[in-house]
């Protein structure tokens, strides 16, 4: 990431609108990985209190961006543990790295119907974001 992850912030918005992602945030990660800052957030829709909200999830991504953290992987993780769901939510979770330390993470809601389709997705997520990675696209002017 030539200009770290708030840069790609719009960029990775345009790929949560490509996967039906309801909310999208974008966290640089300081060098002991226990600072989080929030660079990029986009609010699920239908939120009457957008800033009560984001106070409300934004622990909740910083939870399962540390999971990913741990398992030095990107992942698929299960929001609500209520098995009646038909379509559960997943945070699906993209490390950044840059010279082999991990900078930035983005965290994507999305509603599957089992893991296995939250993980395929997460590879889309993943094949876009390593587009990025070799340098922004053009955008036509």
């Amino acid at each position: 990431m030539a200009e770290g992850p708030k840069h790609y912030g719009p960029l990775l918005r345009q790929v949560a609108a490509d996967h039906a992602s309801t909310e999208l945030a974008v966290f640089e990660i300081a060098g002991d990985r226990e600072n989080f800052d929030l660079v990029y957030y986009v609010c699920g829709p239908g939120e009457a209190d957008k800033e009560a909200h984001k106070r409300q999830v934004i622990p909740a991504f910083v939870r399962m961006i540390r999971k990913s953290l741990a398992a030095k992987s990107d992942g698929a993780f299960r929001i609500a543990e209520d098995r009646e769901l038909e379509h559960p939510q997943y945070c699906l979770v993209t490390l950044a790295q840059r010279s082999g330390k991990i900078v930035g993470a983005a965290g994507f809601i999305v509603r599957c119907y089992h893991e296995k389709d939250a993980r395929n997705l997460l590879r889309c997520i993943q094949q876009q974001a390593e587009r990025f990675r070799k340098g922004p696209p053009q955008l036509n002017a």
